[in-house]
């Protein structure tokens, strides 16, 4: 339990680094202050390749409002739907009858119908039409507040927020800043 005290506690101050100073009375034009955003929003992009371990984690925490959206989910669900019509062992394409093609169509619909009542199909594109909102042009992506940050390449919200923090204060402190000191 004290892990995961100091765990929070790693994350409020590592959170105030990164996104500003929590009072939003202090004359800079911080677009992180603490009364815009009461949580971070953290859109996590990925694919079957490159998956993001710790959004978990994080969607458990009460500072981040975590989404996750895996790029591959549509193709995803089209095999599952290809493998759910095998028919005496033969897969759509070999259907040759029509009784098998009918035979095929039932347990397609009957499949369809379990996925739907599941949830599988909601939302299926927003994470393709999000990531051509914010041009994404590679995965993972990390993506803070709507946009206003963008981590590329990194498979942890918690190593996004570090190059983040990085980010920030090299700007911040100019051009002079090293962040590997």
């Amino acid at each position: 339990m004290q892990w995961l005290g100091s765990r929070i506690i790693q994350c409020g101050l590592l959170v105030f680094i990164i996104f500003g100073k929590a009072s939003a009375n202090d004359g800079s034009n911080n677009n992180y202050d603490a009364k815009r955003y009461k949580q971070i929003n953290v859109e996590v992009f990925y694919t079957n390749e490159h998956v993001v371990s710790d959004v978990q984690e994080y969607r458990s925490s009460q500072q981040f409002l975590v989404a996750d959206y895996n790029l591959d989910r549509p193709r995803n669900l089209e095999k599952q739907l290809e493998s759910a019509i095998k028919v005496d062992g033969k897969d759509a394409s070999s259907l040759s009858t029509q009784k098998e093609i009918d035979k095929a169509k039932t347990m397609l619909r009957s499949h369809i119908g379990r996925m739907k009542a599941s949830g599988e199909f909601d939302d299926i594109w927003t994470g393709i039409i999000k990531a051509k909102k914010y041009g994404l042009e590679k995965y993972p992506a990390i993506v803070f507040n709507s946009g206003e940050s963008v981590i590329y390449g990194v498979t942890s919200i918690k190593k996004a927020l570090h190059i983040a923090q990085q980010s920030r204060l090299k700007h911040e402190m100019g051009s002079g800043y090293d962040h590997n000191k």
